[in-house]
Parts: structure tokens; C-alpha cells; sequence
């Protein structure tokens, strides 16, 4: 269930992000629309949109496109951990997840969904922080 639970908030994560592309527009390169993300992944969308918030024209959009770029490449990273681990035993005989990415391994556990939970609520929070108003935005 939190399994779903954080892939879900990650989801909305994107989401949020995409779905105020049409409505900054303005503050945006022409070539710059959701069309291009159709079929990216979360990390690669975050990446285009870190890209493209250096071509921004307004300050509050620049930075929240930069910022929620940046959510998303860590947040990606946490849901490819999750959707890529695989069934294991652990030392007390639990049946986890264990990720194993060549570089390290580790389980995928309640401490660990507590932590990524935790952090994509932070980020979410944070993310609608930086987010420009309705008031400003779209702009006349």
C-alpha cells in the first residue's frame, strides 16, 4: 500500500508541474510545451524543465521550473529504486524488497519508505511555495 502510496505522490508531483506549463507560457520559449514530455520519463522531465527554466523570463517562473526540475530528478530516482527492486529475505527471515544498483544495495523497507514519503511531502510543500500565483499567472 505505501508503495503505491509514494509512487502516486510522485506522480502528482509531475503532474502539478506539467500541468502548469500551458498557463506559464508566456515566460516560456515557444518550443517549450508538454507535447515534448509526453513520453519522458520523471528525471527526463525534470531535467527539460531545469533546462528550460534558465530561458524563462520571469524570476518566479524561472525558479519554480528549476526547482521542481530538481524534484523530480531526485524524486525519479526514488521511484526507480522502488519499481526496479526485487524480492528478498532479510537477515530476520522479512520478506523486503532489496535494490541493488551496481554501486550499492540496500533494502527497501519501512524506514526507508518513511524517509521518501517524508521527502516528497517536504517537496511538495515546498514546491507550492515557489509555485506563481493564480493572480499573476496566466498574465493579460
Amino acid at each position: 500500500m505505501r508503495l503505491g502510496e509514494l509512487v502516486y505522490q510522485i506522480s502528482t508531483l509531475e503532474g502539478l508541474l506539467i500541468w502548469d506549463i500551458p498557463r506559464l507560457s508566456k515566460a516560456l520559449p515557444d518550443s517549450f510545451g508538454t507535447r515534448g514530455l509526453l513520453k519522458a520519463t520523471t528525471r527526463s522531465i525534470g531535467q527539460q524543465l531545469i533546462d528550460v527554466s534558465s530561458k524563462a523570463t520571469d524570476d518566479v517562473v524561472r525558479e519554480y521550473l528549476r526547482f521542481g526540475g530538481s524534484v523530480l530528478l531526485s524524486a525519479g530516482e526514488s521511484r526507480n529504486h522502488i519499481l526496479h527492486a526485487r524480492p528478498a529475505t532479510d537477515e530476520n527471515n522479512i520478506q523486503r524488497l532489496h535494490r541493488n544498483t551496481g554501486d550499492k544495495w540496500f533494502w527497501i523497507d519501512d524506514t526507508y519508505l518513511d524517509f521518501a514519503l517524508d521527502q516528497v511531502a517536504t517537496d511538495m510543500d515546498r514546491l507550492n511555495e515557489k509555485r506563481p500565483s493564480f493572480d499573476n499567472w496566466p498574465t493579460a
